[in-house]
């Protein structure tokens, strides 16, 4: 369990913690309040993790050695659950998180008519 912003109490479950977003955020089980890791800190953490695995592929490659590209890749798994693990909550409104929604909507709306048109 992590703290919540607004009680400062253990009442964000991990997994939780892991999946929110401003779209959806997690909730603190003592006091109710919406919270999630900011949108910076989430693609930074996917994007190192990423250009990591990445560079430990290119090295097992120039090393003709799939030992580093294994090494690699449980390092990557270590950093992302240490990235997520201190990752900071953010406080979230309720009409924050309905904004959000309703532009993720739109959007992915948007992309679908797009991609109707363009057949």
């Amino acid at each position: 369990m992590y703290p919540c912003p607004y009680c400062n109490e253990p009442g964000i479950h991990g997994l939780h913690k892991w999946a929110s977003s401003i779209r959806t955020p997690a909730e603190c089980r003592r006091c109710g309040g919406l919270v999630a890791v900011p949108v910076v800190n989430a693609s930074g953490i996917l994007a190192a993790s990423a250009l990591m695995l990445t560079a430990g592929g290119f090295l097992a490659v120039a090393l003709k050695s799939s030992v580093c590209f294994w090494l690699f890749t449980v390092a990557v798994l270590g950093f992302y659950v240490w990235r997520w693990h201190s990752a900071p909550l953010t406080r979230i409104s309720a009409g924050q998180r309905d904004s959000a929604l309703k532009l993720s909507w739109s959007a992915s709306l948007l992309a679908l008519f797009v991609g109707l048109l363009s057949r």
